[in-house]
């Protein structure tokens, strides 16, 4: 056994408990071999706690027992408490209760001996949680909580005894049944003379336990508490101390997220703090826990495997006597029997095709506007911005400007485009009392005298009503504009063009979407609903497909969340009123709101959706995407022919006589992706925008293992130096970028600006210098002039024409630019192209600088080198005219013989100085495209920041097909599947952006950071990218999965996804509130429909209709009719029944008799 006590408390004690010992006060000595009681030999402690200690003991005839040491002497309060229970339990027999068989007192101490078990309910959630399973598995769980339920009826039915003690440790495991031990606090209630509060656990005692008055239901609430922690892993309450947890049992409400929805009204009700709003016993208890999806409750059930022998089991109905209908009573509202709601047939759909046609989406409230974000956001994954799909027009109408603000932008990155938003906020008191409104025989002007300071509604249904009538002129317009815009037949054919789906002209249906548990949705509706109906026919469109989905939730975040169920029953209220035949909405005339008559309910389709009470964030994420998922697949799928067939087939305002209402449900059998999409999303952008870099990831913080696989899997490899100066040379021969390539191109540029070859125009000055036998000083101050170099005695500089040096260096520059800018175009379209990185451009915009720098000292010392023999030619040249004037030799011919050279020589050097030049400006051009390109990687480095990618690490990977403990399913686990295909990713994304975003005459190298609009283009089409890589990448993945399931060879069960996701498609008002439902199968290409089916049916019963997908997805979906609004409204207010009262004072209008 685990070294945790089995049989005693191990939680600390209360505040106010006697003082425990700090050392254990036993007299004799504990330990292996010792014989305390005569045949009793002691082996190992197998539990301790604060009031005693257990240990094994081999008795007379080799027997294994238990053997429990109780601290302190007999007469100590604890001891003394301790014995008193004791002797109530030595009357009792049951086959699940842990049998005692020795109570002594030895040495003035407490010594108990009973029947040892192998283990305990606490030690096998361990193990549960060791195999990655969130709890011991429900039918398992169930079987072990019967037979304690049995045990601890019989205390109180025989007995009148409650254990108050109830907790895993105390249900032990023997023979793989259970038997309730530890009879410490065993308490008979006509006992008022013994106190427990000393020896309960916080974590598990009832309300009236603290209170020290245990009560017959009290081990009832213990046991509700073992449950959830035994099939979820976490406690209904979750105080640090025992004072806080006393306040939450007694204040405040238990967290039962982790419970599935038919889960939570059991455990809730066995809960409540009025006991006598509990079940009657503890098998009842159990007994609604067994029930799946419907009202009838199994009153008996075994553990899987288990065999019951011939043991007596008291009030157990034989297995072969199945299920037993049992009346389910929430302890505030009489209810008969549960009736189970009818289910319908699959529908033959067979040659029936989708109708698309022009949708308006009105969300109210903040509900209405969280779901409008995120069918927003599903829209986007499929078919891109809403520039693609005009036909569908969202519109979300809050009294939160801030709200709006938050998630309102030009582009609708931040959830919703500006247009799609409508703020109409509450105004200050004085602004009402003397204006029209204040006026209307309608409102009540209290609440008009009590508009918060905030300006919100607070969860107050008239007030809601009041901003739609003082907004009616802007929410009218609203409508119009919407409605309008839909149906414009351009926007229409747009939406076909680009969804390629078969969009026609037609009257566009509106869906509307509120919470009527708050005061903005709750308190606009029906006038809302009308102003739709209003707008269509003023437009000449018929109000016949105008559906509304209602909400009811509260959350803790929530201003009105203690108004929540009478809010909700207010408006279904009015709804119902208007719906009654002879009815009419008087609609509002000063507000130009028209009155209807004879026209029916508020809607010609109302749907009720039912997230719960207390509703967890993460819950609440999940239900919201579902609903936008349901509107989706009305809108844009090939579903949507089903649920117009479901609608038309069934009443709208009639049941039985009574107004009904629909409600949905919805999952997908696939990888939940929400807890890491966002992430991935900034992982992949960032990786893509460092491959654009040409460098690694590095200046990220790795998220652990598989982000480190996922960036060194996709990092570039930075090119060696050498291929950086191959790919420079090459880039410069082809731009004929070498020494005499560019002296004969100085030289052609030359001859063009005189008009004629250079060595031509030398030759003739110095024909005509020799010809006019001028001395050889003034003809080598010619030629210098001419060519530009300076001789202090030639003619004044002013008076010398334009010399070659002049011009050629016009020329150089002007060349050098020409090609330094070829070369630095040449890189920009190398980056531009996708032929190298950025990185990789400036490491040949590098070398090409380096070539060039060496080529330029080349030119220099080859400049240097002819001047040098031009001095030598020059000096020689004078030395030789000199001696042929002293000698009287034929000077003529001699200079005409030598001159020339000279010429030649004062040229060679000049052209290479000139080419040195010409390559300066070709570096300089050069090195400012190498700044651009610097530039450009920097712009790059700061996108990469705006892709926030966090340090949290990985999270370990699940077995597949496993459950979460906050119920999200893996089929594959997205972080592994990411880093695995994150190569292919990349590429994949890569290719997303180069033919969408820059294919339309955008370039890299046109991004700037001082380029905002561009910069945020850039930003929301890569993360619109990078979402629609990696939901491909789950789909596919989970498509894979799911047919090597459905395969003949495959060994893996479908069984526990099945039944998880029927579950999580199962609304929550069903199956109370009666009606009728019908299942939708949507399963995208490759996978076989009709063998899913069969699954399906197997699994749970219900052949569900089949249609196939388009978005790589499998869903679930849940369609219920004809639910009556009475069961819907009793539901409701099942544990707030003081709601009805306050109901009738949040009606929205004074002018009804309601």
């Amino acid at each position: 056994m685990d070294s945790q006590p089995a049989m005693f408390p191990e939680s600390p004690a209360m505040a106010n408990a006697p003082p425990v010992p700090a050392s254990p006060s036993i007299s004799f000595r504990l330990g292996r071999g010792e014989e305390i009681l005569p045949g009793y030999v002691l082996r190992e402690r197998i539990g301790c706690g604060g009031y005693g200690e257990v240990w094994s003991a081999v008795a007379p005839g080799g027997l294994l027992k238990a053997v429990k040491f109780v601290y302190g002497r007999e007469e100590d309060a604890w001891a003394s408490r301790e014995l008193k229970s004791l002797r109530h339990a030595k009357a009792l027999r049951h086959p699940f209760l842990l049998t005692l068989e020795r109570i002594e007192i030895v040495d003035g101490h407490l010594v108990v001996v009973m029947e040892l078990a192998e283990s305990n309910l606490k030690l096998r959630l361990r193990e549960a949680r060791r195999a990655g399973l969130p709890g011991i598995p429900r039918d398992e769980l169930l079987g072990y909580l019967h037979e304690a339920a049995e045990a601890l009826d019989y205390l109180w039915e025989s007995h009148s005894l409650q254990h108050l003690d109830v907790k895993p440790e105390n249900l032990l495991l023997v023979g793989r049944h259970v038997k309730v031990g530890d009879f410490g606090l065993l308490k008979q209630l006509r006992d008022t003379s013994v106190s427990v509060i000393s020896g309960l656990t916080p974590a598990y005692a009832s309300p009236e336990v603290f209170d020290g008055k245990p009560g017959p239901r009290s081990d009832q609430y213990s046991l509700a508490i073992v449950y959830q922690e035994l099939a979820t892993g976490a406690l209904p309450f979750r105080g640090q101390s025992a004072a806080a947890l006393a306040a939450q049992h007694v204040h405040g409400e238990p967290d039962l997220s982790g419970l599935a929805p038919h889960e939570r009204f059991a455990i809730g009700k066995a809960l409540s703090r009025d006991p006598a709003r509990r079940f009657g016993s503890c098998r009842e208890l159990i007994a609604r826990l067994a029930q799946r999806g419907s009202g009838a409750v199994m009153t008996g059930l075994n553990p899987p495997g288990a065999s019951r022998g011939d043991a007596p089991e008291p009030n157990r109905v034989a297995a072969d006597q199945g299920w037993t209908p049992v009346s389910v009573h929430d302890g505030q509202t009489i209810s008969t029997e549960a009736e189970q709601p009818m289910s319908l047939a699959p529908l033959a759909l067979e040659g029936m095709e989708a109708t698309y046609r022009p949708t308006v989406f009105v969300g109210v409230g903040g509900t209405g506007g969280r779901v409008l974000i995120r069918l927003r956001r599903l829209l986007m994954d499929r078919y891109g911005d809403s520039d693609s799909w005009p036909a569908l027009r969202l519109l979300w109408i809050d009294t939160d400007v801030a709200a709006i603000e938050s998630a309102a932008s030009r582009d609708g990155q931040k959830g919703l485009r500006e247009e799609e938003t409508l703020a109409v906020p509450l105004k200050q008191s004085w602004h009402y009392r003397n204006g029209p409104l204040g006026k209307l025989p309608s409102l009540s002007r209290r609440w008009i005298y009590n508009i918060p300071r905030t300006l919100r509604t607070e969860g107050l249904r008239p007030l809601g009503r009041l901003a739609l009538l003082d907004h009616a002129p802007s929410i009218l317009e609203a409508l119009r504009r919407a409605v309008a815009s839909a149906a414009d037949p351009e926007a229409v054919a747009a939406t076909a063009q680009h969804t390629g789906l078969p969009f026609r002209p037609a009257d566009p249906r509106v869906f509307v979407v509120a919470s009527i548990a708050g005061g903005t949705g709750g308190g606009m509706m029906p006038d809302l609903a009308y102003a739709v109906r209003q707008v269509l026919m003023e437009n000449g469109f018929s109000d016949a497909d105008v559906s509304g989905l209602l909400v009811y939730s509260s959350r803790n975040a929530d201003a009105g969340r203690n108004l929540a169920p009478a809010s909700a029953y207010a408006c279904l209220h009015e709804m119902h009123y208007f719906s009654l035949p002879g009815s009419e909405y008087p609609g509002e005339p000063s507000c130009k709101l028209a009155g209807f008559r004879g026209a029916g309910p508020s809607f010609k389709n109302t749907y009720l959706v039912d997230l719960g009470d207390q509703v967890g964030d993460g819950s609440f994420e999940q239900h919201v995407d579902q609903m936008a998922t349901y509107l989706l697949l009305n809108a844009v799928s090939p579903a949507s022919v089903f649920f117009d067939q479901c609608r038309a087939g069934s009443p709208g305002s009639e049941a039985d006589g009574e107004f009904s209402i629909r409600t949905l449900g919805l999952t997908a059998l696939s990888t939940d992706t929400q807890p890491l999409l966002a992430e991935w999303t900034e992982r992949l952008c960032r990786t893509l925008v460092r491959r654009w870099q040409g460098e690694a990831d590095r200046n990220s913080s790795p998220g652990g293992a598989d982000y480190a696989q996922f960036v060194a899997s996709c990092a570039s490899h930075e090119p060696s130096r050498a291929i950086a100066d191959t790919h420079a040379a090459e880039l410069l021969a082809a731009s004929g970028v070498t020494p005499e390539q560019l002296i004969e191109g100085l030289r052609t540029g030359l001859d063009r600006l005189l008009g004629e070859e250079v060595d031509v125009l030398l030759k003739r000055i110095l024909s005509e210098g020799l010809a006019a036998d001028r001395p050889i000083e003034e003809i080598l101050g010619r030629l210098h002039a001419l060519t530009g170099i300076l001789d202090p005695g030639g003619s004044p500089e002013m008076d010398r024409p334009p010399s070659l040096r002049q011009l050629g260096e016009s020329e150089a520059a002007r060349r050098g630019a020409e090609l330094g800018e070829a070369m630095q175009d040449r890189l920009a379209r190398w980056v531009n192209a996708w032929e190298a990185s950025v990185a990789d451009a400036r490491r040949a915009a590098d070398a090409l600088v380096a070539s060039l720098d060496s080529l330029e000292t080349a030119l220099r010392q080859r400049f240097r080198g002819v001047e040098s023999r031009r001095a030598a030619y020059l000096k020689n040249l004078l030395e030789l005219a000199g001696e042929a004037q002293a000698r009287r030799l034929k000077r003529q011919e001699l200079l005409a013989e030598h001159l020339p050279g000279y010429s030649a020589l004062v040229v060679d050097g000049l052209l290479a100085e000139l080419a040195a030049r010409a390559v300066r400006s070709m570096r300089s051009a050069i090195a400012a495209g190498s700044e651009q390109l610097r530039d450009l990687w920097k712009d790059l480095n700061r996108l990469c920041e705006d892709f926030a990618v966090s340090d949290a690490a990985a999270e370990a990977r699940p077995a597949p097909a496993a459950l979460r403990g906050d119920g999200a399913r893996f089929l594959v686990h997205p972080a592994e599947l990411f880093a695995g295909q994150s190569e292919a990713m990349v590429r994949r994304l890569d290719r997303e952006m180069k033919d969408g975003f820059f294919s339309a005459k955008r370039r890299l190298s046109d991004l700037s950071f001082a380029d905002a609009p561009l910069r945020h283009d850039l930003l929301a089409a890569m993360r619109l990218a990078a979402r629609k890589v990696l939901l491909q990448c789950v789909r596919d993945a989970d498509l894979a999965w799911l047919r090597e399931s459905l395969s003949g060879d495959s060994a893996r069960s479908l069984d526990a996804l099945l039944e998880h996701c029927r579950e999580s498609a199962m609304p929550r008002l069903l199956p109370s509130t009666g009606g009728a439902l019908r299942w939708l199968l949507v399963v995208p290409e490759g996978l076989d429909g009709a063998r899913l089916a069969e699954e399906v049916q197997r699994s749970w019963g219900d052949r569900p209709t089949v249609i196939p997908g388009e978005w790589g997805e499998t869903l679930l979906c849940c369609e219920a009719e004809r639910l009556a609004l009475a069961r819907v409204c009793g539901r409701l207010l099942q544990s707030r029944p003081d709601c009805r009262e306050l109901a009738s004072r949040l009606h929205s209008r004074l002018d009804v008799n309601w």
